[in-house]
């Protein structure tokens, strides 16, 4: 799917998603908005056409167009614009900000940029060196390849106010140049000057003066003013290394984020392997079709607990109708040992496990397993952690601080492996009258 559709399909999402009384949309809306899809792409669409195809009947029956966010926003001509004036103007201003009619031989504008500059090139050839694996949303992908290009086209403007500055400036003035340093001497500033213009000097055949001419142009402060040289030869330098080492490279990372951004764009590969995406591909195949959920009991017995507890539980966490998958009880310490039945492993189905209130949390045990889950499934099907309270409600009924601060141990083991937690009471039917 293209941007506006991935975009229009996590707007759905978020809608759907949130538990908000006073939203607008209710259950009677989603229904209309899924019977309207299915008549528009038929029963036999693949998932994301009909995915798409429900984002674009959710906004219509909404009525007013969606805003164009900050997200949408980094991807126009209008920020383009934006960037380049503000960093043109920022390049002016640093260059308006000089000692009146005076060259710096080591001002602090210019040199500035260009260390900034070589180590951003460096930080960037050292993440070339060590790729990572694609992760995280399509769309937060996205955002970040055109800031990253804004990036690239705010430092070419700044680098270029620069240089516009020196010579609009130095056309009206007689531009001098000179020097002033407490800790370096002659000597020092021309090495200095002679690496950092090395590559504009090669291009241009402009030679860095010597050690002698660069010590005449030292200026101090108990000393009247020298006789400064000419500055039109260190504004072609300056001008030119900022060419060389900024503007040039600049453009050519923004021209590479702005082919990946568009690429991207067209093509936004978002994951519809979540359970609300894969209820609505169900939703759209076969109408009231329940999603497949697998639940892995881990050291508690639900032969006293009650299944239709458990069923409502998952029902409200999913959205849905839902077929439970039930694997055996894993015993405590057997999670070292843990492997996913081959069904669960293979029907790309929801994944919960349970736990139960009463056991203290224990990263060697319950976060072992979660661990040894993170390796065997995708994050998107890992939906969550049920915990029971039922058992541990009934002993300490009369305690309910002892309940919370509980709820929050498991609270803090749950946060290292990202991932969510609902409480829920399982207590047997027979139990309840």
């Amino acid at each position: 799917m293209n941007e506006p559709e991935a975009r229009a399909v996590r707007r759905m999402q978020a809608l759907e998603s949130q538990a908000v009384a006073d939203s607008g949309w209710n259950d009677a809306d989603r229904a209309r908005a899924s019977e309207a899809a299915r008549r528009i792409v038929g029963t036999s669409a693949s998932p994301q056409h009909y995915i798409v195809a429900r984002a674009k009947q959710v906004e219509a029956m909404r009525g007013a167009p969606p805003r164009r966010d900050l997200r949408g926003w980094l991807g126009t001509p209008t920020a383009l614009l934006l960037v380049l004036l503000l960093g043109t103007a920022s390049g002016l201003a640093a260059d308006a900000a000089g000692p009146g009619q005076r060259i710096d031989l080591l001002s602090p504008p210019w040199l500035a940029l260009l260390v900034w500059n070589v180590l951003t090139y460096l930080v960037l050839v050292l993440r070339g060196l060590r790729p990572k694996p694609v992760r995280g949303d399509a769309l937060d992908r996205l955002d970040a390849k055109r800031i990253e290009r804004l990036l690239h086209f705010g430092a070419l403007a700044l680098a270029l106010g620069l240089c516009i500055g020196l010579y609009a400036r130095g056309l009206v003035l007689d531009y001098r140049a000179g020097w002033q340093s407490t800790f370096l001497d002659a000597t020092q500033v021309h090495g200095l000057l002679k690496v950092a213009l090395a590559p504009a000097s090669l291009i241009s055949g402009l030679q860095v003066p010597d050690v002698e001419t660069i010590a005449s142009l030292r200026e101090r402060s108990s000393e009247p003013p020298a006789a400064a040289a000419s500055a039109a030869l260190w504004i072609h330098l300056f001008a030119l290394t900022l060419l060389l080492i900024v503007i040039v490279p600049r453009a050519l990372l923004a021209l590479v984020s702005t082919w990946r951004a568009q690429r991207l764009a067209g093509d936004v590969p978002l994951d519809l392997t979540t359970p609300y995406f894969q209820r609505l591909a169900r939703e759209g195949a076969e109408p009231g079709a329940a999603v497949t959920v697998a639940v892995i009991p881990y050291a508690i017995d639900l032969d006293g607990t009650g299944r239709t507890a458990l069923l409502t539980a998952l029902e409200a966490a999913m959205g849905g109708p839902v077929r439970l998958e039930l694997s055996p009880t894993l015993a405590f310490g057997n999670e070292d040992s843990f492997a996913l039945a081959a069904p669960i492993a293979a029907s790309g189905s929801a994944v919960f496990v349970l736990f139960s209130l009463a056991a203290t949390p224990e990263r060697e045990h319950h976060g072992a397993l979660l661990s040894q889950m993170g390796a065997k499934l995708s994050p998107a099907r890992v939906r969550g952690v049920l915990i029971d309270e039922s058992t541990f409600r009934q002993r300490f009924a009369a305690d309910p601080q002892r309940i919370e601060q509980r709820r929050t141990a498991w609270h803090a083991l749950l946060v290292d492996h990202g991932i969510a937690a609902q409480f829920v009471d399982l207590t047997p039917a027979s139990e309840t009258g």
